[in-house]
């Protein structure tokens, strides 16, 4: 009953802030409608997991899972608002957790998520960071979950930090995985920790607190937590000190494991990943990502991060260049003058911050100049090495191609000419993490923005992986059927580039691609029906309406007869007549009744979102869930897929989305 107007009211904002012609102060209140909506539609969802598990009619929904797509959209949700801030965001995931694992991996995101937004709020600047271990099997659950120097000494034990030697994932059914989020924040006072799970409490509740919220969220997570048999613990030595968030789950392991190496990267196994930052959360993140898939990560000194101008002769055979912007090693990039003028100011590894108390608050634009000056000596050190990297490649790429003409001559990137045959391998490609918006700078240097996750960095390495594996005078693989554009995302801020990441997938499909999906919408809700129909518009699609089950039947069955079934059915559930699942079986019973009949995909579409009802969508062979109010990048998501489905010929042994339920 409360979902439901939040729908239109969420949705019909959405599509009013999109208008072109808007004045800046109609923007600004639809903006305001939404933002508020979305607030609401929180609060509303806290209560009522609040309410389920108290009256415990909350169930996990146990299933397969890897815990790195888990983690990546935690942070990518957290990420624009870190960025704003400056804030380090990472995550490290030790070596001996199983590759899959089975449990709840929404509840396990819901905890994760809720911890680390709380980090983000309460850091004005400093870092967060996610650890994620396997307890071994004789450790003491209570002691890794209150004794800071045990779990540090136990990290460091799993990872090989200690003794050199990584631990891999035991062979036990279960196991028991540790996160910690840690942070560098205002802290929280001791007199506060036994509260601070209690519901509806709030450390400090005074009518001038700045961050306002509920006193549900860790009320919420600590249950969630104890639903899936483990326990959450604060350690924080008090105001301005930071917090220590660490909470115990009870997960079990797929029978059928995969592979304890990514098989990405398999054809370049063992080769090296160079990594350039002297932060330790970014280090240990990176040196994460490429062991798990088979690399091996070397950190660069100050003195080898300036050889990586010198070409080959720097960066020797290594695949790939991570580079943390922020954080290049200062020596590496500063004049010795500049060096000199930054170490003294900056009290060698002090933050702007702490100088400025040192030095004054008048003289804090003093350090701001200086840091500046260091950012843009960054950047000219990356733009540097862009230039480098395309004249090896220019180079290696004549060599192959002018086999026969052995005097062919290069320049390098010192205007001097290089023979072209000498260069036998390809360039490194580059990756370079920033607090700023992503770009390409060339087809081997590409600009993400923070932080380095799981699927981003899966991304590049296929793309080096294609970059030295293609034979030679080979051609790229044939791709897809041509039926996207190509849009760009440099110059974006940080909104406009969520904004953009949430569509543009959707933008960059060819109007006649789209018009040859065939949508059909169930709804008795006349509201409703005008949200979904002006959804789909929005992103160039057309949809059939009809008012109930019943009619849904009738119209796909005269449809099908006519040899143009319907490719995606968005059913509500609560209808006249015939109910939305009902209209489903009897739908699928047509089809299996009609040999060649292409199967279409039926997606719930309700306010009703209790694992109950989401077993009984399952029951009925449904591909998949979207709770009312709709989210537009959900529902774009979907229209994705189903287009590429149509466009590849509408294979009947196509599965929607191995996520589909997730859509809620």
């Amino acid at each position: 009953e409360i979902r439901t107007p939040l729908n239109a009211i969420i949705a019909g904002s959405e599509l009013l802030s999109h208008i072109p012609d808007l004045t800046a102060e109609q923007r600004e209140l639809s903006d305001m409608v939404i933002r508020t909506s979305h607030t609401l539609l929180a609060l509303v969802s806290d209560v009522l997991d609040f309410s389920k598990i108290e009256a415990e009619k909350l169930a996990l929904n146990v299933r397969p899972f890897s815990i790195e797509s888990c983690i990546d959209l935690s942070l990518e949700m957290q990420s624009i608002k870190a960025n704003n801030k400056r804030l380090v965001l990472n995550y490290c995931i030790a070596p001996n957790v199983p590759q899959r694992l089975l449990g709840d991996d929404m509840r396990i995101r819901q905890v994760v998520t809720n911890l680390i937004s709380n980090a983000v709020k309460f850091t004005p600047k400093g870092s967060v960071e996610l650890k994620i271990r396997a307890l071994e099997q004789d450790e003491d659950d209570t002691r890794s979950l209150q004794d800071v120097r045990h779990a540090d000494a136990m990290w460091d034990l799993v990872t090989g930090e200690a003794s050199g030697s990584p631990r891999g994932p035991s062979s036990s059914d279960y196991v028991t995985l540790l996160f910690e989020v840690i942070d560098t924040g205002i802290g929280i006072p001791p007199d506060d920790h036994s509260e601070l799970f209690t519901a509806f409490h709030q450390v400090n509740s005074s009518r001038t607190r700045s961050q306002q919220g509920t006193g549900l969220g860790l009320a919420i997570c600590l249950k969630l937590v104890r639903l899936m048999h483990g326990d959450m613990s604060l350690v924080s030595s008090g105001v301005g000190c930071g917090s220590r968030f660490v909470f115990t789950a009870k997960l079990g392991r797929e029978a059928q494991t995969m592979p304890s190496l990514s098989p990405v990267a398999a054809p370049l196994l063992g080769r090296t990943i160079l990594v350039v930052s002297t932060c330790d959360s970014f280090v240990r993140n990176a040196k994460s990502l490429s062991a798990h898939a088979g690399l091996l990560p070397v950190v660069l000194t100050d003195s080898q991060v300036r050889n990586l101008l010198k070409g080959s002769e720097g960066w020797g055979d290594a695949v790939g260049i991570l580079i943390d912007r922020e954080y290049i090693p200062k020596s590496a990039v500063l004049s010795p003058h500049l060096r000199e003028e930054f170490s003294a100011m900056f009290n060698s590894e002090a933050v702007p911050e702490e100088g400025a108390r040192l030095l004054g608050l008048k003289d804090k634009h003093v350090l701001d100049e200086a840091e500046g000056k260091y950012l843009d000596n960054c950047s000219e050190f990356i733009n540097m090495l862009n230039v480098t990297v395309m004249q090896h490649t220019r180079a290696y790429e004549s060599s192959q191609q002018r086999m026969t003409c052995p005097d062919t001559l290069t320049p390098d990137t010192k205007g001097r000419r290089i023979s072209s045959d000498a260069v036998t391998k390809p360039a490194p490609s580059v990756m370079v993490l920033t607090f700023s918006s992503a770009c390409v700078l060339s087809e081997r240097v590409t600009v993400n923005a923070k932080p380095l996750i799981s699927r981003n960095f899966t991304e590049w390495i296929v793309d080096v992986v294609e970059k030295w594996t293609l034979p030679k005078g080979a051609e790229k693989l044939k791709q897809k059927p041509n039926i996207r554009r190509s849009p760009s995302t440099v110059g974006l801020t940080s909104a406009e580039r969520l904004e953009f990441q949430m569509q543009s997938t959707l933008f960059e499909l060819e109007p006649d691609a789209k018009a040859q999906v065939r949508v059909l919408i169930a709804e008795d809700n006349l509201m409703n029906q005008k949200v979904a129909v002006k959804l789909l518009h929005s992103v160039g699609f057309r949809a059939a309406v009809v008012n109930n089950g019943k009619e849904a039947l009738d119209l796909f069955v005269e449809k099908a007869d006519a040899g143009e079934s319907f490719d995606l059915i968005l059913m509500d559930l609560q209808m006249p007549v015939m109910d939305g699942l009902q209209a489903t079986r009897e739908i699928f019973g047509h089809v299996l009744a009609r040999p060649g009949l292409a199967r279409p995909h039926i997606i719930a579409l309700t306010a009703d979102v209790a694992q109950s009802v989401v077993e009984e969508c399952k029951a009925c062979q449904m591909d998949g869930f979207i709770a009312k109010p709709i989210k537009r990048e959900k529902l774009n998501t979907v229209m994705e897929k189903i287009t590429m489905w149509v466009m590849e010929g509408r294979q009947p042994q196509y599965q929607l989305d191995a996520d589909g339920w997730n859509y809620r």
